[in-house]
């Protein structure tokens, strides 16, 4: 179900992991693509046995964060969309303008 190749085999690894008989965040531990706070999360969440809640939590917590992310990208490229818009106008005044500009130079 997952798209990227990488984080598969990091997932089948973790997997094995927790077949083998580690706690799923020992087997996350030290793989680099689970970030401290998901692996401490895990932890407290098999700790007091509500791993499921917190897996949620942080899933809700990603959530908002990569809306914050995109609405932030969203922003920065608004002004850069104008400028280009403005841009292309400005080219399409001058291919216009200058050739009726150069015929009343030549005509003087």
């Amino acid at each position: 179900m997952v798209g990227n190749r990488a984080f598969a085999r990091v997932i089948a690894q973790v997997r094995s992991d927790v077949d083998g008989g580690r706690t799923l965040s020992e087997a996350m531990e030290g793989k680099g693509f689970f970030t401290p706070i998901v692996i401490d999360a895990t932890a407290v969440g098999e700790k007091s046995g509500s791993l499921d809640d917190m897996l949620e939590s942080i899933a809700g917590f990603y959530g908002q964060e990569v809306d914050l992310k995109i609405k932030k990208l969203t922003t920065l490229l608004e002004p850069l969309l104008l400028f280009v818009i403005f841009g292309g106008v400005a080219l399409l005044v001058l291919a216009i303008y200058l050739p009726i500009l150069n015929m009343n130079s030549l005509a003087l």
